[in-house]
This record gives C-alpha cells, sequence and structure tokens, in this order.
C-alpha cells in the first residue's frame, strides 16, 4: 500500500512543537525555531519516508505536522512562515504531497491563517479565513472547534472594526 504509521523524525518534531505549543516559555527563540524549521517539501519528505503517504497525515488531526508547524509558526510571531503551512494544511489534498482531506486538518490551516492575518492588521482576509475555517467543520458537530474560531473571529476581527 505504500504508507506506515510515521517516522522517528516526524515524531522528534512532532514532540518539539507541542513543546512550543504547550509551554509559556519553550525555551527557543523565534529566530532559532526559524533557523531549524524545514521546508514543507522536507516536511512531506520527512512524512512520507520514501513511500506514498503516511496513515498519520491520512487519518489524524492531531498528528499533522503541517498544520502543527503553522501554528507553532504564528505562536513565535512567524507570521508569513505560519501562512505557508497554513495555506498547505487547509487547502492541500495531495495525499501524496503532504496533503489531506479532513476538515479538521482544514480547520486548523483556515483558523491560523485568520490568527496571522489579523495579527498583520488584514482583517478583511483574516475575516474570510474564519468563515472558511468555520466553513469545512460545518455539519460535523464539532461545536467546540466552531466555537473557538467564532470566538478568533469575533476578538480579533470583528471586535477591532466595531461590529
Amino acid at each position: 500500500m505504500g504508507a506506515h504509521l510515521g517516522t522517528a523524525e516526524q515524531f522528534g518534531w512532532f514532540l518539539k512543537l507541542n513543546w512550543i505549543m504547550a509551554s509559556r516559555e519553550s525555551g527557543v527563540t523565534a529566530r532559532e525555531f526559524s533557523d531549524a524549521l524545514p521546508r514543507f517539501e522536507e516536511v512531506v519528505q520527512m512524512v512520507n519516508a520514501g513511500l506514498s503517504h503516511s496513515y498519520f497525515g491520512l487519518l489524524s488531526s492531531n498528528f499533522n505536522l503541517v498544520a502543527l508547524i503553522g501554528e507553532a509558526c504564528e505562536k513565535l510571531g512567524l507570521h508569513e512562515q505560519a501562512l505557508t503551512f497554513a495555506a498547505e494544511a487547509a487547502t492541500n489534498e495531495d495525499l501524496n504531497a503532504g496533503g489531506t482531506f479532513l476538515p479538521t486538518v482544514k480547520w486548523r490551516g483556515y483558523r491560523t491563517r485568520g490568527r496571522c492575518l489579523s495579527a498583520m492588521g488584514k482583517t478583511v482576509e483574516a475575516e474570510a479565513a474564519f468563515e472558511l475555517a468555520l466553513s469545512n467543520i460545518e455539519g460535523f458537530g464539532f461545536f467546540f472547534l466552531e466555537t473557538l474560531c467564532v470566538w478568533d473571529l469575533k476578538v480579533l476581527v470583528l471586535d477591532k472594526s466595531g461590529r
């Protein structure tokens, strides 16, 4: 079938990224993180390990390395880099090239995009990204995810424009 569970390098990055996301003080500066950050193509090679795809990319939103890198970049203020990974998480459906069809991964990508665009002062684009995030999980019953996204939309876009 040409797929596997994951690679040691993938799990190493996964643990490091979750540390950044979970800790108040990650012990790494934005510059250090940016310098160590793999390009998207390198992430695909790492995750696929020479096979056609990885089961984690197909079956789990929580183990999607591309979405997690975008979120970690956003947390560290690396908005331009976050947008690159968020776009891949949100729109890439090529399973052999790091993509997925999971609505929750697409939601994560669009939500990260909205948060970054808002931080960059691009509120119109941010609003559109939050709306796309919501549309990707509509009808699945992911009420908590909807609440998080609506909260971001309210606080980061609507409140700032007086709506």
